[in-house]
């Protein structure tokens, strides 16, 4: 589903598995991670189950939701995170037998290029979430976790990397160990970033025990590391006598992080700065129900806090200000910060690509055709604690056309000259708003219409001749084509015309066989008003654009200019007849094929 920026419900949809992949070996369609393309559609990425093996899939949306296309990767096991790079391209991270495949896609689902990281005594963590991150060099920087499997107890390391953005090259690569008490807990790396001194920040969740706090806890964990990857200091942030655990980071972009906490299944926010250290803390104690996935967006003027009971199957959003606080379910809490005395190591893993590592099985495409699904209509004006529910009507939503050029009016007096899905807020005395949806679908004005000026075919056989676009359809009179665009072979005129709710209009070409004409011009005239010869004029025949036309007495003034090829003079300056005797013309023109050229001479006014 996709929701304003106050929580209201814009559309939702339903996507049946079989309708990526229709073949019933492959089920339980489950995507992990989505990105927002530049042209404002949505790529996200996940997995597929074919018998006992992963698929990794990646689907394309438009802005509405609905699917584009849809690939499957035969060895590739999951998409687990996407990153958009700066470029315009897809960073994936896989799963892949263990190993870490990092994957560079172009915007279509085409794969550029694949790095494999292999090592025998290291397998990844199954369903540990990677961070991604793009640093300012443009090379992507990357941390996931790792186990060492000839080791008992198997040791967990945080493993660091970077790689060419350009052609997956690994640039460098570290790591450390981490303490766990608990031997299946599986970290998620919830945000990787690259600070304004060059270093890095990771920000996760670990059950440690400190000097501060000697029982282990879960806490959030940031740990700094410099621009190589080399560790240089951890921080925990937590609440005293509770269990934190990190649910999502947004970075600002003054480099400020704000960390979303799940502390006993109620939400949190803090804020740390470049210092690392905690610029506010709020807890909302007073959020309705028990939600445990968390996610964590950056509003214009505060932060959307995205909830969800996993048994209930509802959905809370909470919204706040810049300073985290909400006034219809807010209490204070007290993060610390302590340092983390850290022992670690550092090692290398070969990188290689090599056998059938780099080879696709197979990629399947899909045009798809998904089922809508909208929620229903709120009809009663339901309280949560002393927050109101809005009333959404997203079933009724009203297809409006629009000309371009006008405006539409909505029913509270705003209006639009703009194509898009709209809303209105109707506000009640209750509190409980009723928010309408408009779709505006923008025409064409036919007035806009133009083919190109007149051409010509000189030493070609044929032309293409080229209307003006965005019209839906076009009707050329001779029915030999209904696009904007028509190819002819022979001289003549051409009309195209155009049709729609707006209007309609017609319009004409005329393509000539030669492209430049030769000027014959007379060497005299006779202005006396008996309707014959009255006019000193360029021949109306001739086919060239006329540039300027001027016409001088023999004393060298002006009597005469025009650039229209259809004026002609008729012998007279200031409405006075001119004398009888040689007059000189200056004509300035361009012929079809562009060619410019002039012609002088003289001829005689007679009465």
């Amino acid at each position: 589903m996709k929701l304003t920026s106050q929580g209201n419900i814009l559309w939702s949809k339903v996507y049946v598995g079989d309708y990526f992949v229709y073949n019933t070996y492959f089920r339980d369609l489950q995507f992990e991670s989505v990105v927002i393309g530049p042209d404002s559609s949505y790529f996200a990425g996940g997995l597929t189950h074919a018998g006992a093996s992963n698929i990794a899939i990646l689907a394309n949306f438009d802005k509405y939701g609905r699917v584009l296309w849809s690939r499957i990767y035969g060895t590739l096991d999951d998409f687990p995170r996407l990153m958009l790079t700066r470029s315009g391209k897809l960073i994936a991270y896989s799963y892949s037998n263990g190993n870490a495949k990092i994957v560079s896609l172009s915007l279509n689902g085409t794969i550029e290029w694949i790095t494999v990281l292999k090592d025998k005594s290291f397998k990844l963590i199954p369903g540990m979430r990677p961070a991604l991150t793009q640093l300012g060099n443009g090379n992507i920087a990357i941390a996931d976790a790792l186990y060492k499997t000839d080791a008992n107890p198997p040791e967990k390391d945080f493993h660091f990397f970077s790689l060419d953005a350009d052609n997956g090259s690994i640039k460098w690569e570290s790591s450390f160990e981490y303490p766990s008490t608990d031997p299946a807990f599986v970290p998620q790396l919830n945000r990787l970033t690259e600070l304004s001194n060059g270093s890095l920040s990771l920000l996760t969740s670990l059950d440690i025990a400190t000097t501060l706090s000697p029982t282990p806890t879960r806490k959030t964990i940031n740990f700094l590391l410099n621009s190589t990857g080399n560790h240089i200091g951890t921080f925990a942030y937590h609440v005293p006598g509770s269990s934190c655990n990190t649910a999502d980071v947004t970075v600002e972009d003054n480099g400020f992080r704000v960390i979303l906490e799940n502390i006993g299944g109620k939400p949190a926010l803090f804020k740390i700065g470049m210092d690392n250290e905690i610029s506010w803390s709020k807890g909302y104690a007073n959020a309705p129900g028990f939600f445990v996935p968390m996610l964590l967006s950056k509003a214009k003027t505060g932060y959307d806090i995205l909830m969800s009971d996993i048994d209930s199957k509802s959905v809370q959003l909470l919204f706040t200000d810049p300073a985290g606080r909400l006034d219809c379910a807010a209490s204070n809490v007290q993060f610390i910060k302590e340092e983390v005395p850290w022992s670690y190591h550092a090692f290398a893993i070969q990188s290689q690509v090599s056998g059938n590592d780099n080879e696709l099985l197979y990629v399947r495409s899909y045009e798809l055709t998904p089922e809508n699904y909208v929620l229903n209509k709120t009809i009663d004006c339901q309280y949560l604690g002393d927050c109101c529910t809005d009333v959404v009507d997203s079933i009724h939503t009203r297809e409006i056309t629009l000309c371009e050029g006008s405006s539409f009016k909505f029913p509270d007096n705003s209006s639009t000259t703009d194509s898009g899905l709209y809303y209105i807020t109707q506000h009640t005395e209750k509190g409980c708003d009723s928010i309408q949806f408009f779709n505006i679908h923008l025409l064409k004005n036919p007035a806009d219409l133009r083919v190109a000026s007149d051409t010509c075919f000189g030493d070609n056989d044929s032309l293409i001749i080229q209307a003006t676009k965005g019209f839906e359809q076009y009707n050329w009179l001779d029915h030999s084509s209904d696009e904007s665009f028509l190819t002819v072979y022979q001289e003549g005129p051409y009309s195209v015309n155009v049709h729609n709710l707006c209007g309609t209009k017609t319009d004409t070409i005329h393509v000539y066989k030669k492209c430049d004409y030769e000027i014959i011009i007379p060497n005299a005239f006779t202005p006396n008003d008996d309707g014959k010869n009255d006019l000193f004029r360029i021949p109306p025949q001739n086919k060239n654009r006329l540039l300027n036309f001027r016409i001088y007495n023999r004393w060298g003034e002006r009597v005469f200019y025009s650039s229209n090829i259809s004026e002609g003079w008729d012998g007279k300056l200031n409405n006075r007849p001119q004398p009888v005797g040689t007059y000189i013309y200056y004509i300035e023109m361009t012929g079809l094929s562009g060619k410019r050229f002039t012609q002088s001479g003289t001829f005689v006014l007679i009465r």
